[in-house]
Order: C-alpha cells, then sequence, then structure tokens
C-alpha cells in the first residue's frame, strides 16, 4: 500500500505531519505545503479504503489521518493474525494419522501448516520449521 502511495505521491500524509489549524500569519507556502498535505491525506484514506474489500473495510474504523488510519488497518491485521495462529496451532495438534491415508501424505499435511504457522510465529533458536514438524510427524507414527 505505501508503495502505490508513494508512486502517486501521497505517501506524504504518512511521513510528514502537517498542523492541524492554519493561522493567518502563515506564509503563502505554508498555506500552499497544507493543501498539497490534505490532498494527499484525502486521497491515501480514499485508496487505502478502495483497495479493501466491503467486508474488511467495516471491520476497521476510518479515521481523519492516513496515518492513523494504516496503524488501525494494522492492528485490525494484528489481531486475525493472532486468531490464524491459533486455528493453526489447533489443526497441528488435533492432526492425527489415521491408517486410511499414505504417510507421505500425513507428513506433507504436517509440513503445510507448519510453512502456514512459520508466517505468524518466529521461531527461536534457528530451528528449521520443516525438522521439527518432520520429527513430530515420525514420533506420531511410531507410536501408531
Amino acid at each position: 500500500m505505501e508503495i502505490a502511495l508513494g508512486f502517486l505521491d501521497y505517501d506524504m500524509a504518512l511521513r510528514e505531519e502537517a498542523s492541524a489549524v492554519i493561522m493567518k500569519i502563515a506564509s503563502a507556502e505554508e498555506k500552499s505545503y497544507y493543501a498539497k498535505w490534505k490532498e494527499a491525506n484525502r486521497m491515501a484514506i480514499l485508496i487505502m479504503l478502495k483497495s479493501m474489500s466491503p467486508s474488511v473495510r467495516g471491520g476497521i474504523e476510518v479515521k481523519d489521518n492516513a496515518k492513523d488510519f494504516l496503524e488501525s488497518i494494522a492492528l485490525k491485521y494484528k489481531k486475525s493474525e493472532k486468531a490464524k495462529t491459533g486455528f493453526l496451532m489447533n489443526q497441528l495438534i488435533e492432526l492425527k494419522y489415521v491408517g486410511d491415508e499414505h504417510v507421505r501424505m500425513h507428513i506433507l499435511k504436517v509440513i503445510n501448516i507448519g510453512m502456514k504457522l512459520r508466517t505468524f510465529i518466529e521461531l527461536k533458536y534457528g530451528v528449521q520449521v520443516e525438522v521439527e514438524f518432520i520429527g513430530l510427524a515420525r514420533i506420531e507414527l511410531d507410536s501408531i
């Protein structure tokens, strides 16, 4: 989103703050700057709104400032990332090998869930996700 706004030079509203009140003694240059900032802010909010699907748009509070609006979008996605992480962890915990499918397919399912989790969870100690989940699959298969 920031790249698209940058190409159109509307990222000014995200990079810089503008004073909310223009004084009567402000110079013509300051008034021109504020007018540019105000237009960039309006267009940035409009572009962000139009790039979202209506279902997503309804769940995010629209702000008057593009920077604040972008932060509210980030906050909303952070909440949904936590829910997605919980869902994937639950899938991983409940996934059991049943004898009616190939072992390879079961291992691939575990690895697939692990790869999705990798985008949400930062592993400590530099451990490879694939190795960990293959190990889990082997332990599970040994217990059968």
